[in-house]
């Protein structure tokens, strides 16, 4: 059953680069600021891009921490693009770009469509945006963002992490977005993992949850912009749900990971590994881990998801979340509102 749903290769990667950032953002599941005392070197890094391309992967993001503190990140991404991946990303908070970085991205972008920015935006006001990622960093973002309208860059994406306190906001963020020529906007629940632990009672209920993603609907016709709130539960929100059409979070049937250290992980919010690139053959854990077999096997899912129709749909929702809030990537999502 499960081998139907997921690809031969994960389409998409994010190799965190470093653990390294110039901020201390209170809800980072990484914990980001220092970096790791046995971090990827360049040459594992170049190693590891090798391998990427021989398979059948669309898209290579790059991450962090703040990836633009990474001394090779342009060495890795032009590497990259010699070795034939087509499509490239960056998530960035965007505090570090400057008008030299701004040149390297319009350069990239002028040259392929297929270079991709994300950046964090998590309130259209200091007030809100720096409660999360500290005083100052609302301004600095702008100004990042003000470059590269000057130089009529359009990011990817504009991400924000919503929590009780700034959830009232999405419509001004989503305006944000549209003025600075963003192609998406995409909304992201707060996750209780790393520093955000210490935040906890912030996170967001399955109702609000329910309600943001009618909100998004509805702003997303009204602003003309697409709005990504679809997580695998929004097929609830459907009037008439096609039973056979999986909506799969990307965790086990199109997405890894690798950690600054290395560890393979299947999903990007949680410290779940399956092997580290060091030692293990990493396609070949794609293929053969014991925790991915599990994680693709519906029949496994506990909790409400036993005797649930819609489970075939969204087949549990994100298991990373579930992960992370009940250490257990079988029980339901923590979001779903059924």
């Amino acid at each position: 059953m499960a081998t139907k749903y997921y690809f031969s290769t994960p389409t998409l990667m994010s190799i965190f680069i470093t653990n390294r950032c110039n901020l201390r953002c209170k809800h980072c599941v990484f914990a980001a600021g220092e970096p790791l005392k046995e971090e990827l070197s360049d040459e594992q890094i170049f190693n590891l891009i090798d391998k990427i391309s021989t398979r059948e992967v669309i898209c290579l993001d790059f991450s962090g921490g703040e990836p633009l503190l990474h001394k090779s990140l342009f060495k890795f991404i032009d590497y990259a693009y010699e070795k034939g991946i087509k499509s490239i990303s960056i998530a960035t908070n965007s505090t570090l770009i400057n008008e030299e970085i701004a040149k390297r991205f319009k350069k990239y972008q002028g040259n392929s469509d297929k270079f991709n920015l994300r950046i964090s935006l998590d309130g259209s006001t200091a007030e809100i945006h720096d409660w999360l990622r500290g005083e100052g960093n609302f301004k600095a973002a702008i100004n990042g963002l003000e470059l590269l309208k000057k130089y009529n860059i359009r990011p990817r994406e504009i991400n924000m992490v919503i929590h009780k306190k700034n959830i009232d906001d999405i419509e001004n963020v989503v305006r944000f977005a549209k003025e600075y020529n963003s192609y998406y906007v995409v909304i992201l629940p707060l996750i209780i993992s790393g520093r955000a632990i210490a935040i906890k009672e912030f996170m967001i209920t399955p109702s609000l949850w329910k309600q943001t993603s009618i909100i998004c609907r509805r702003l997303s016709k009204q602003y003309n912009i697409e709005i990504l709130c679809d997580g695998p539960t929004s097929c609830l929100l459907d009037a008439d749900i096609n039973l056979n059409k999986p909506k799969p979070c990307m965790c086990g049937y199109q997405f890894l990971g690798i950690s600054p250290s290395g560890e393979i992980l299947p999903c990007p919010i949680t410290d779940l590994s399956i092997g580290n690139i060091k030692n293990d053959d990493l396609f070949n854990l794609w293929l053969n881990s014991p925790i991915l077999k599990d994680i693709r096997e519906i029949e496994n899912l506990g909790g409400k998801c036993v005797g649930c129709e819609y489970k075939i749909v969204c087949r549990g929702g994100c298991r990373g979340l579930a992960h992370t809030v009940f250490n257990n990537y079988n029980l339901p999502d923590p979001l779903c509102w059924k």
